[in-house]
């Protein structure tokens, strides 16, 4: 130990006056005062040598490793360390043998003999020689594991502390005063993130800190600091802040100042910010839907309610005022001023839908009418769904109303044009109808009850086949898929109808087509026929039986005309012989004889003669003429045709006719009547 006080060359100790005094009067006394302090110092002491091993520890450091001196000296150093800090101790002890520096200082676990840790701040010196040679370590070791676990403590606070602002969105911070100006700021983590900053990198000073605000809101916080700051009062704004990227940020900050009681009158700001971003947003979203819903409400012509039990108050939404025509400052909802908007007539059946006995199951709804102040009656309709508790008993209604009064009168409307159409169609003696794509009647007039004995009621909803049969329906089915495909159908058919009678029916089938091209179904006009085509026939029966008695009459009409006219065109014949005096003058004998030849002829021709030429004429007649001349015996009229003679002439059959030409008198009017 002697050695050892030699070696660490203590110096005597110094008065207040600066001067040396040397209290022990020879060495052994200051080795005993080294020894002194040697022994009975609270913290441990160890020294090493060059190679890391113990060369003596004191009580303290005894107590505090739970080895005696015996046990430890000539032991490595680290045996006592915990092994997680063993790497960190021996890279340092390395570095301060190598002369990088002659003490350092480290916290770190040791293991006492009974297996137990603590914690220990260790402070190593370097002690060399004259020449720079290490002599040995100066170890100190205080015990610092309630330090640290204070420390750790405070850490896991402030942990807690930045996992819960973290979680709130809400930084803190500790800011030092002056005539309105910070002299000393500290940020915690949490605020850093929030401004977008590193942890270090905080504005120390009030204009630094203005730097990080919208431009367009700086104004109103210097003003709102400077006022908390002289009143004391506490500060609470809601401001934009601008991060480093360019991002803006809405925060809520509050801040309270104290004096912390120094000459210099300094104040103390504790002051924390929340980051309200998103219920910012939030915000003008739920005011953006607020503004939708009450504009779709508006256009809808309904609003929103709702009832609870617990206070019996009631909440409308504007659109609910609106339809019923009170001033939202002056009319207050309530069960009660809510029925005295009610319709006289209607008010007994609401009050029976609003009884707490009358508990429906889920979403209900009913229609009435209401009277506005101003007297006008309107038709509301209520959606509302009802929530119980477990007895029961009603707790909360909410629900939605709507203005239907323009439904109600545009319905009224189509029932009277329905009805004026199904009567004005139930007039028509034919078949009306309109059918649906699906093939089932939507609209029928009451002619399908006197056809089919089905009313139109009944057949409104079914198909086709169950209205008219299968096998009528098969008998249209080509029109049917026709009309289906978007082209008009005409058709006649017989159908079987009630009663087991037939009919002849004329129909058409018009599609319904939207403008998009879209076939909704098509419209139906069937007229029985049967009667029109029984006429018909029997009209053209009779036509044909008119056609036979007129071919008749024309037959027995002609052949009166022939039986005339034959003794006629021979008198005719005659007379124009006699008057143009082709045999001569009037009175000779061949005038007798030539009468007595035409009167024999007129008195036997008859409609069955045939044709007889003339193959002999008279002397005169053959000087002056050199044509030949035919007749038509068929009417035993003559034709008086030019035609050359036959070389064949049947004696038998002569007869003398007078010709119907002459060189000399000209053609003779004369022709048969049927030739």
């Amino acid at each position: 130990m002697l050695a050892l006080t030699s070696a660490l060359n203590v110096k005597p100790i110094m008065t207040q006056n600066a001067e040396y005094i040397r209290r022990p009067e020879d060495v052994s006394l200051e080795q005993a005062w080294f020894q002194a302090i040697y022994q009975h110092a609270a913290f441990g002491i160890s020294l090493s040598s060059p190679e890391k091993l113990y060369l003596a520890v004191n009580p303290a450091y005894e107590r505090m490793m739970g080895y005696s001196a015996a046990e430890l000296v000539g032991r490595p150093m680290l045996a006592i360390t915990h092994p997680d800090d063993i790497d960190s101790s021996n890279d340092l002890n390395i570095r301060m043998d190598s002369g990088e520096f002659s003490e350092f200082t480290l916290d770190k676990r040791y293991l006492r003999r009974d297996g137990s840790e603590f914690y220990g701040r260790l402070k190593v010196s370097r002690v060399d020689d004259h020449d720079g040679h290490m002599l040995f370590k100066l170890a100190m070791v205080e015990n610092i594991s309630e330090l640290k676990l204070r420390e750790q403590a405070l850490e896991d606070s402030e942990a807690r502390l930045l996992e819960a602002q973290q979680l709130a969105n809400v930084g803190s911070c500790v800011l030092n005063v002056s005539d309105g100006k910070i002299s000393q700021a500290h940020w915690f983590a949490q605020l850093c993130r929030i401004y977008g900053i590193g942890k270090n990198d905080f504005p120390r000073d009030f204009e630094a800190h203005c730097k990080l605000i919208h431009p367009e809101d700086r104004d109103l916080v210097v003003r709102k600091w400077m006022a908390a700051w002289k009143s004391g009062a506490p500060y609470e704004l809601s401001h934009r802040i601008v991060r480093s990227d360019g991002e803006i940020r809405h925060i809520h900050s509050r801040a309270n100042f104290s004096d912390t009681g120094d000459e210099a009158g300094r104040q103390r700001c504790v002051g924390a910010s929340i980051d309200v971003t998103e219920r910012k947003r939030t915000e003008y979203s739920l005011l953006a839907s607020e503004a939708r819903l009450a504009e779709a409400q508006r256009i809808a012509n309904m609003g929103n309610w709702e009832f609870v039990a617990e206070t019996r108050t009631v909440h409308w939404s504007d659109e609910c005022y609106r339809i019923f025509g009170q001033d939202k400052n002056s009319f207050s909802p309530s069960h009660e001023t809510f029925l005295a908007c009610v319709h006289p007539d209607d008010r007994e059946k609401v009050q029976r839908v609003l009884v707490p006995q009358w508990r429906p199951q889920g979403r209900y709804s009913h229609e009435h009418r209401i009277v506005r102040p101003d007297g006008e009656v309107r038709h509301i309709q209520k959606w509302v769904v009802p929530y119980y508790d477990e007895d029961g008993a009603v707790i909360r209604r909410v629900g939605a109303v709507q203005d239907i009064t323009d439904r109600v009168i545009a319905e009224e409307a189509v029932r009277k044009s329905e009805r004026q159409l199904q009567q004005s169609t139930d007039n028509v003696p034919a078949l009306i109808a309109f059918i649906g794509k699906d093939r089932r009647y939507q609209f029928a007039n009451r002619a399908y009850e006197a056809w089919y004995g089905k009313s139109p009621e009944e057949i409104v909803g079914s198909t086709v086949a169950e209205v008219l049969s299968r096998a009528n329906e098969e008998k249209i089915e080509t029109y049917i898929v026709g009309a289906l495909a978007g082209a008009r159908q005409d058709y006649l058919v017989s159908l079987d109808t009630a009663g087991n009678l037939r009919r002849q029916v004329k129909g058409t089938f018009t599609p319904s087509i939207t403008e998009d091209g879209t076939v909704l179904g098509f419209h139906v006009l069937a007229q029985d026929v049967t009667k029109e085509k029984v006429a018909e026939e029997e009209l053209r029966h009779a036509k044909e039986l008119a056609e036979g008695a007129s071919l008749a009459k024309s037959n027995f009409l002609a052949i009166m005309s022939h039986e005339l006219r034959t003794p006629l065109n021979a008198i005719i014949g005659f007379s124009e012989i006699i008057a143009k005096e082709i045999f001569g003058p009037v009175g000779k004998r061949k005038f007798a004889n030539m009468l007595g030849i035409f009167m024999n002829q007129a008195g036997s021709c008859s409609a069955s003669s045939a044709k007889f030429w003339i193959i002999r004429n008279w002397n005169p007649v053959r000087k002056r003429c050199s044509k030949k001349f035919w007749m038509c015996r068929r009417s035993c009229a003559p034709a008086f045709r030019l035609s050359p003679m036959p070389r064949t002439r049947p004696a038998s059959r002569w007869r003398v006719m007078l010709p119907r030409h002459s060189r000399r008198f000209g053609p003779i009017s004369s022709s048969c009547c049927r030739c």
